[in-house]
């Protein structure tokens, strides 16, 4: 006989598979175990070693280490202010890779276009939030780089 899992088994998977996402999680939902994930994979996302996210979260390597490795709680306010931080540099490093292909692309024949077809936009939205990068999703939807960074130019994380 199948034994149906009981809701605390749901809500553990659930978990699990909201870790694994690094996606937003409700405040009450958040386990010492979610927050560590959260941190570790805002500070990859951004390409920072631990030592370069301590900084950024003005406290010191010792501590955020101690953090990353389990060794003490993670308070919510850090995890916090690491999802804006985050949210400020995607955006801000997007802007500039934008501008930059533009100014690239200056006296070509192929201009970038200023607006986006809706449909798209969302499948290019979707695809990141599922986890893809920038030159996966180019791939996936045969779109120029140019156009996905448009897409996602003020995307929330």
């Amino acid at each position: 006989m199948k034994r149906s899992k009981s809701l605390e088994e749901r809500a553990r998977e659930m978990k699990a598979k909201v870790a694994a996402k690094a996606i937003q999680v409700p405040k009450h939902l958040m386990t010492e175990e979610l927050k560590i994930k959260r941190l570790r994979v805002l500070r990859k996302r951004m390409g920072l070693s631990q030592v370069d996210m301590a900084r950024l979260l003005k406290m010191s390597y010792n501590h955020y280490h101690k953090f990353e490795a389990g060794q003490c709680p993670v308070p919510l306010a850090y995890v916090e202010l690491a999802q804006e931080k985050y949210r400020r540099f995607s955006n801000a490093e997007r802007q500039e890779r934008f501008r930059q292909r533009q100014e690239e692309q200056a006296g070509k024949p192929a201009p970038v276009p200023t607006a986006v077809d809706p449909a798209i936009r969302t499948r290019v939205v979707v695809l990141y939030a599922k986890g893809l990068t920038e030159p996966e999703i180019a791939r996936e939807l045969a779109l120029r780089p140019e156009i996905v960074d448009l897409c996602l130019l003020n995307v929330q994380d």
